[in-house]
């Protein structure tokens, strides 16, 4: 954990998501620029990951670890686990590692075996060290779900990027299955909104809109189905893309900011750095698709309030975000489990990579 002022805490525990996302961002840094620091922290990170989290026994990586490198929370999240898939791909990307590409084929075949949905499409969410069903509901934070669009989502992202490191026709179907789930079950075909939790076959079972993550799978979306380069799936994904972008604008703020959710109804007042971070590079996709001007004044305000608010030009980074009482909280770690260089390093990244068409 990282504090406010960029101070580090080197007893606390370390999770898989983060060390995760800590090497897709600074290999795909890398992999821009070829800058060797990036290189050398890419490294350490893909160190300490296959050193601590791989479980060399049953597959995949286990959650988090203490300081020491000793497992402490053994489960395998299919999240979590589908973070490391696309942290070593970047990874092999950037540097071309055989061991980190091996690493990323076995987790993937781990998950095809014990998580894939034969039957109704998609991947579970929890499993014990040894990829049995998770009995334990406390340990699961979204309770009754057997499946989610945030885990669904990320498995995309986590494809997308392993299928341009290993052309492996599995590969390929699972990101088109996923792709076309996307497009047939979990967007509201009404509101064109993402459903947030599901049962086994596909069935909403809460009243939650996240923006963040509409606008975010808005241009994640159309990323993986131009990998797999298939035009009519293209076609259908851009007009998806387009009309949930268009459905965030219900939650976009006269400052420029995105609200984070709205839970039965109820919008939340607090706002996070991530959901600004997906409002900009969202919002320059949807230009790109429609060549609406009107996207490119709502990508500015975006990032104009992002910059005068969030972004801490005194230790450096981005703090976490404003409270329920209105108030930006600059107090809260700028590292921890969840917060961490990825959000806002691929933001920065989108856009430099999308300006360049242009120049």
């Amino acid at each position: 954990m990282v504090d406010s002022e960029g101070n580090g805490n080197p007893e606390t525990e370390r999770g898989l998501i983060l060390n995760s996302r800590i090497l897709w961002t600074f290999s795909s840094l890398y992999f821009k620029d070829r800058d060797e620091r990036f290189l050398s922290v890419a490294d350490r990170a893909y160190s300490y990951i296959e050193d601590n989290f791989i479980d060399i026994v049953y597959g995949g990586a286990v959650y988090t670890v203490d300081n020491t490198g000793n497992w402490i929370n053994e489960i395998k999240s299919i999240y979590a686990n589908s973070f490391l898939i696309y942290g070593l791909s970047e990874y092999v990307m950037a540097t071309g590692n055989r061991s980190a590409l091996e690493h990323a084929k076995n987790t993937f075949l781990r998950l095809e075996e014990h998580a894939h949905d034969t039957l109704y499409g998609g991947y579970g969410e929890i499993y014990n060290r040894d990829w049995s069903p998770v009995t334990d509901s406390s340990i699961n934070e979204i309770g009754d779900a057997a499946k989610t669009m945030n885990t669904s989502l990320h498995i995309i992202e986590a494809l997308t990027n392993l299928y341009r490191v290993w052309q492996s026709p599995v590969v390929k179907d699972r990101l088109q299955e996923m792709i076309i789930l996307t497009l047939e079950k979990i967007i509201n075909p009404e509101t064109n909104r993402l459903y947030y939790f599901f049962d086994h076959d596909w069935k909403s079972i809460t009243n939650i809109k996240s923006y963040g993550h509409d606008i975010e799978c808005s241009w994640l979306m159309l990323e993986a189905a131009e990998v797999l380069g298939d035009i009519e799936l293209i076609e259908k994904v851009e007009k998806a893309s387009i009309a949930m972008a268009e459905s965030t604008l219900e939650a976009l703020n006269k400052n420029g900011s995105l609200t984070n959710e709205s839970v039965d109804g109820v919008n939340s007042i607090s706002l996070q750095w991530w959901v600004q971070a997906e409002a900009v590079v969202g919002f320059i996709n949807a230009w790109e698709l429609t060549k609406d001007d009107v996207w490119i004044d709502h990508t500015l305000s975006a990032w104009k309030f992002t910059e005068e608010n969030f972004v801490d030009k005194e230790y450096g980074e981005w703090f976490w975000g404003f409270g329920n009482d209105g108030q930006l909280n600059t107090t809260a770690p700028k590292i921890s489990a969840w917060k961490c260089p990825y959000h806002n390093s691929r933001m920065s990244l989108e856009v430099l990579r999308r300006l360049s068409r242009y120049s």
